[in-house]
């Protein structure tokens, strides 16, 4: 996959590194242990892990789109790998987390759970979609000041063409892609439009995981911290420790003496 990165992307990604950055210090600032919890995203007793999986999922995608030539299933596979990116809430966890911790609040295990639909039982809920996600993101981070990294989740992702592929509303032409836009009118997407509308979501996702996984990286070193799982808790302390053949390992609590640092 070879695409030309155009100036506008190029500040859109130099935008999304400085307010990410500024998202993870401003957390680890307002309190460490829930910080270093937000790190490890959809941290629920289930088999699967699609944030987790989302990594595989981009690698796999990229790699085929480096290896195979252009055609029109090349293109239906930016398509998927765009919208994958996109859709992937569960790995939006992250930045969703070190909001709340921000704003005074603990880590979630579900912090999207006030966007699911309900109907019925459990069973019916449904999770939101990438607009709401992108939404609720880009709302809280204006609520809390943080402008410029509400402006790169507003303008991350194109609603038309995640919307078409996501819900088959869509077909390739000569041109461009024609989405179903709002209202049922049509929209053609050019294939440079969508070039760089690929390119923009594909180094989006590659910018946050470099800060990610800086952030990571510092836990490769075990670090001794302070704080409570919940406000019913006294203050202990905590061992936080990362490594990447084996993840995050968190040890401590009340009465805890951590053996070294």
């Amino acid at each position: 996959m070879a695409t030309n990165t155009t100036l506008k992307n190029k500040e859109f990604f130099q935008k999304a590194e400085e307010a990410f950055k500024k998202l993870f210090s401003a957390a680890k600032q307002e309190d460490e242990l829930h910080f270093a919890l937000s790190l490890s995203p959809e941290f629920r007793p289930y088999k699967i892990n699609t944030a987790l999986d989302a990594r595989n999922a981009f690698d796999d995608y990229i790699k085929f789109l480096q290896e195979n030539e252009k055609s029109s299933i090349h293109a239906r596979i930016s398509l998927a790998l765009y919208s994958h990116i996109s859709e992937a809430s569960g790995f939006w966890e992250i930045p969703k987390n070190l909001l709340n911790i921000i704003d005074g609040n603990k880590y979630s295990l579900m912090p999207f759970f006030d966007l699911v639909k309900k109907y019925g039982g459990a069973e019916g809920s449904i999770g939101p979609n990438a607009n709401k996600v992108m939404r609720s993101l880009m709302k809280y981070s204006q609520e809390l000041g943080h402008q410029e990294l509400a402006e790169v989740f507003r303008d991350a992702f194109d609603a038309d063409l995640r919307n078409g592929y996501a819900h088959a509303d869509y077909a390739l032409l000569d041109d461009g892609i024609c989405v179903g836009s709002r209202y049922k009118s049509e929209r053609i997407i050019s294939w440079d439009e969508f070039n760089d509308l690929l390119d923009r979501a594909v180094n989006f996702y590659r910018v946050f995981t470099s800060v990610l996984s800086e952030n990571l990286q510092y836990y490769n070193e075990p670090k001794i911290v302070k704080g409570f799982l919940t406000d019913q808790e006294p203050e202990s302390t905590w061992k936080i420790h990362y490594e990447e053949s084996v993840g995050f390992s968190m040890e401590g609590g009340v009465g805890y003496v951590p053996i070294r640092a």
